[in-house]
């Protein structure tokens, strides 16, 4: 237990009340399949809005899944999202505008 050396939990909520910490599968909290027995912390929001733009955890994700993830945030992302930042390094520029 964390409590034995002096870390005790906070609400890491925003103030939205958007969970930063997803403790079950991410695609549970996306279209709200969590389990009734998890009072202590209700969630509040579920579909798009359950992904907060600061998400620090998901819980239970194959590695495979994670390179996913990784991917599409740090990789596809980048180059759609973000044009004002430089491109990922050895990525294909995007196409001319038409």
């Amino acid at each position: 237990c964390l409590a034995s050396v002096g870390i005790y939990p906070v609400d890491s909520r925003d103030e939205k009340h958007r969970q930063r910490f997803l403790p079950w599968k991410p695609e549970h909290h996306y279209h709200a399949d969590l389990t009734k027995s998890f009072l202590m912390d209700p969630i509040e929001h579920w579909g798009p809005s359950i992904f907060h733009e600061n998400l620090i955890s998901m819980h239970h994700l194959q590695p495979e899944e994670l390179r996913l993830i990784d991917g599409l945030l740090y990789g596809v992302a980048a180059g759609i999202w973000n044009r004002t930042q430089p491109l990922v390094e050895n990525t294909l520029e995007p196409p001319p505008p038409s």
